[in-house]
């Protein structure tokens, strides 16, 4: 008896399971025009736990010709009891006509199960034949319309193409020119009016031998130029054309009482020698010639000003040769850079008018 009542168990059990496979396959939409896509699914919902298997078609042959499957994939989704399984076709068709998709066969724990047959129809896309659908040429090509932003980075090209070239010109000029390109300024020492006024004493104490009047007169004449010259560079006066109360005028208020009666002395003798007519003998020469000396020494500038000039470079020193073989490649810089600048300008004109 109990074995009776356990095999009834087990074909209740049996029967309960199988009420809860369910396989089923649904369109998204059963009418499609040529080439549009619509997918096909079959769902297999079974208890928790439960082996599922799919067919394995080999390259989908199952659909029927003029269907195309572009797509496929297996979603699963799993509750408390049952385990979901849904297979996604994704197809399309290019023939105009009606398709039968077969039943899907899916395994559930070893026993076959096969989901429902569905129809698919593929349309033909309808072409307006009325009155009013008229035929025409296809259109010409259409000219792009002109825009200044793509000519921009062009024209500047070309104004840059145009200063390197006369900088590379000048540049040129300078090269033939035979002149440095870098001259390096000198500072040399400017010679002062006190040493230039000592120097022009000098001079003049060895060049005159004072035998007669006339001698004289030009020895004092000479030396009292040579003062004149100096009170002009040392105190920026005029004093070639003044007289000597101008330039003792021109002085008070730049030197002291002692130095303007000295040069006082020292331009009475001149006068009196050159128009009085006044007559000295060589030791009045030798303290004449010391009290001018004395007054430069008194009145001279400690200043020594400093004078700037270009160097002299020949053309064959070193460095010459050197400046003159980095311009060379400067030229050559410049002109290899706008060879390619030119092609760029080229190219891209080209292509916008293409």
């Amino acid at each position: 008896m109990k074995r009776y009542i356990y095999i009834l168990i087990l074909i209740f059990n049996a029967t309960f399971a199988y009420s809860q496979v369910k396989v089923d396959a649904i369109l998204d939409t059963t009418t499609i025009l040529i080439g549009e896509q619509t997918h096909w699914k079959v769902n297999v919902t079974a208890p928790k736990g439960s082996k599922i298997e799919f067919p394995k078609y080999k390259k989908f042959k199952f659909v029927p010709d003029g269907i195309e499957i572009v797509q496929y994939k297996i979603d699963t989704l799993s509750t408390e009891t049952n385990d979901s399984y849904s297979e996604n076709i994704t197809l399309t068709g290019w023939t105009p006509k009606s398709y039968k998709l077969p039943s899907m066969f899916v395994q559930v724990n070893g026993k076959e199960y096969k989901s429902n047959e569905l129809t698919i129809n593929v349309k033909d896309v309808e072409m307006d034949t009325s009155a009013n659908a008229q035929v025409r040429p296809a259109d010409d090509i259409q000219n792009i319309p002109f825009s200044i932003s793509d000519w921009m980075p062009y024209f500047w090209l070309s104004i840059l193409v145009i200063l390197l070239l006369i900088v590379a010109y000048f540049l040129r000029l300078r090269l033939l020119s035979e002149k440095p390109i870098i001259r390096h300024k000198q500072k040399s020492k400017i010679q002062l009016p006190h040493e230039k006024a000592l120097d022009a004493i000098s001079n003049v104490n060895m060049e005159f031998e004072i035998n007669d009047s006339e001698q004289q007169k030009a020895f004092y004449t000479r030396l009292i130029n040579i003062l004149r010259d100096y009170l002009e560079d040392r105190f920026n006066i005029k004093a070639m054309e003044m007289t000597s109360a101008e330039i003792l005028q021109s002085l008070k208020d730049k030197r002291n009482e002692s130095q303007i009666n000295e040069l006082r002395n020292l331009l009475e003798t001149v006068d009196l020698v050159k128009f009085a007519k006044y007559s000295t003998d060589n030791s009045d020469r030798d303290n004449y010639l010391q009290n001018v000396i004395n007054f430069i020494e008194e009145t001279k500038s400690a200043e020594v000003p400093i004078k700037e000039e270009l160097e002299n470079i020949d053309v064959s020193d070193r460095r010459f040769t050197r400046q003159r073989r980095m311009l060379k490649l400067v030229i050559l810089g410049i002109l290899i850079l706008v060879s390619i600048l030119i092609v760029i300008i080229t190219w891209g004109v080209y292509t916008i008018l293409d």
